[in-house]
Order: structure tokens, then C-alpha cells, then sequence
């Protein structure tokens, strides 16, 4: 019985993790929305959102290759995620309010914190950095980043009008 509890955990961990992807981005998307950014904003900030806080994890881990890099299957359905979401949006089948964002946001800040802290104490990492690791993890990096992607969305949008809304 015990050799079956690394694979549980591993295929638990996955599961998690696809989750809190899911959640994250669409918690990024919804937060773009709400800063009226134009498509391709909306799929940086969900990006960002999505996979930020484990690529600076991973970077800090030395783990090689950067998981949405070994799966680039990630990054489509991304953009998946994000067409659709903005497709439901302007259907206003979705309403991008900050309540809209709060229920992907937390399940996405307790599987990551979760499934970052149980990747350090996997590489070897003590108890207390593996703590810190799974907060860097939710590292909050569509709220880091969201200034600059709006600034660039704008500057974006007043050359190409057309494109934009």
C-alpha cells in the first residue's frame, strides 16, 4: 500500500494544479476585463495570471524545463480559456465585476500555495522555505504586472484603432 501513496499524491498534485491553472487564469481574465484591456491584454494578464507565480517558483527550484514549456498544451488551452471567457463577457453571460473574480482567485491561492509548498519540501527544500515557496507561488503576478500590460494596451489601442473594441 505504501508504494501506491507517491503516484495518489503525484496524480492528486496534478489535479491541483490543472485547477488552480484554470482558476487563475480566468481570475486574471476577469480582472483585465474589468480594466477594459483589449484581447491580446486579456490573454498577457490571464498568462501572467496563469502561470507567473510557478515560473518564479520553478526558477527559484532550478527545475528545468519550465512546466508550461514541457506543456505547451498549457499555453492553448490558455487562449482557449481566454476566448471564451471574453465570447461569454461580451455575451454578458459573464459579468466581470470584482465579486466574478473572487471565487476563481481563492480556489487558485489555496491549491497553488498547496500544491507550490508540497513541489519545494519534493525538491529537498526545509519546511520554512518550502512555506515561503508555495506563497511565491501565489505571487500575485497579474497584480504586479496589470499597470504596465494597461499602459502598453492603451498605447496599443490609440495606434490601432481599429482593433480594439
Amino acid at each position: 500500500m505504501t508504494g501506491e501513496a507517491p503516484w495518489v499524491l503525484s496524480q492528486v498534485q496534478v489535479v491541483a494544479e490543472a485547477v488552480a491553472t484554470v482558476a487563475f487564469a480566468l481570475s486574471g481574465v476577469i480582472e483585465a476585463a474589468r480594466k477594459r484591456l483589449d484581447a491580446v491584454g486579456i490573454c498577457v494578464v490571464g498568462g501572467l495570471a496563469a502561470f507567473g507565480g510557478g515560473t518564479v517558483r520553478d526558477v527559484l527550484l532550478d527545475r528545468r524545463p519550465l512546466f508550461w514549456v514541457e506543456h505547451a498544451g498549457w499555453l492553448w488551452a490558455l487562449l482557449a480559456l481566454c476566448i471564451a471567457a471574453m465570447v461569454l463577457m461580451r455575451a454578458r453571460y459573464l459579468e466581470p465585476t470584482e465579486r466574478a473574480m473572487q471565487w476563481p482567485d481563492a480556489v487558485g491561492l489555496g491549491l497553488f500555495s498547496a500544491s507550490g509548498t508540497q513541489i519545494a519540501l519534493d525538491s529537498g527544500m526545509p519546511a520554512i522555505v518550502a512555506v515561503l515557496l508555495g506563497m511565491v507561488t501565489i505571487g500575485r503576478m497579474r497584480s504586479v504586472r496589470l499597470p504596465a500590460v494597461e499602459c502598453w494596451s492603451a498605447r496599443r489601442r490609440s495606434r490601432f484603432p481599429v482593433g480594439s473594441r
